[in-house]
């Protein structure tokens, strides 16, 4: 039997000639922006291509970088606290035996908001008064 392995991006499918069985690969995670990371919280994502023989898909990031603190494991799961508040844009590679497919994605990271308000007592208020005061954090 001769394994044959192409990139295809429109379908997963396997299909069967005599003793060729032509095997393909398609990433199911779209490409683009992936959730925001915060420098307060752990992150965790998973990027998913699918193999139509149902062979396991390898990844790695063959361009630009994740934010500082995240790291991606070759079964794509990234996982990690950001350390820098950034936008990172990085290419990742899906591969199943002679077969690639590259994704392009960006992950934003944020630190925790930092208060514009003084602190302190906001006000006083008498009976039947409205009082209104605007909080501000960045």
């Amino acid at each position: 039997m001769r394994v044959i392995h192409l990139k295809r991006f429109e379908a997963v499918r396997l299909r069967a000639f005599g003793d060729t069985v032509i095997v393909t690969l398609a990433w199911n995670t779209p490409s683009g922006a992936l959730s925001d990371a915060s420098t307060t919280a752990p992150y965790s994502a998973t990027l998913l291509a699918t193999a139509s023989n149902g062979a396991q898909v390898f990844y790695s990031i063959i361009a630009g970088a994740l934010p500082t603190g995240l790291s991606m494991n070759s079964s794509g799961v990234i996982s990690g606290t950001a350390s820098s508040v950034t936008t990172a844009n990085f290419t990742v590679r899906a591969t199943i035996g002679t077969v690639s497919a590259d994704r392009a994605f960006s992950i934003s990271s944020y630190g925790a908001p930092e208060w514009v308000t003084p602190e302190g007592r906001l006000g006083v208020l008498s009976q039947d008064e409205t009082f209104v005061y605007t909080v501000l954090a960045e």
